[in-house]
């Protein structure tokens, strides 16, 4: 048996990154739900040092983080994880925040507030 035959493929593993609590508390419930790992950080430098910890498939970021430019949080995640998938997630993000976010390699964004489908949904098609 070939190694990769070895068993079955771990669960895409997610990292959403908000300051909101409810919103973190609610996005991992959802993902959870839908059969995928979910782990949450309120704010980059907690979601940098789990990135360091776990290898995850798609960060789940929002633009709007007080205190933390989301082009230099896109940076430092794909500076780390540079396979893994930035998917941003907005409630009113400016169209130059979101360009500059994309111009450094994330997509997006899901926009809150998200049906619970509709997040699975953006999810799945990037992973």
């Amino acid at each position: 048996m070939h190694p990769k035959e070895a068993g079955p493929s771990r669960p895409k593993r997610i990292l959403a990154i908000d300051d909101q609590r409810v919103t973190l508390l609610l996005v991992r419930r959802i993902l959870m739900n839908a059969g995928l790992e979910a782990d949450t950080a309120a704010d980059p430098e907690e979601a940098l040092l789990q990135l360091r910890e776990k290898e995850y498939d798609l960060v789940l970021l929002d633009i709007g983080i007080a205190g933390y430019p989301v082009e230099e949080t896109v940076r430092r995640v794909r500076e780390q994880r540079p396979k893994a998938v930035v998917l941003l997630m907005t409630g009113g993000a400016s169209q130059f925040e979101v360009e500059r976010a994309r111009a450094l390699g994330a997509v997006g964004p899901v926009l809150k507030p998200f049906e619970p489908k509709a997040l699975v949904e953006a999810v799945r098609s990037r992973l």
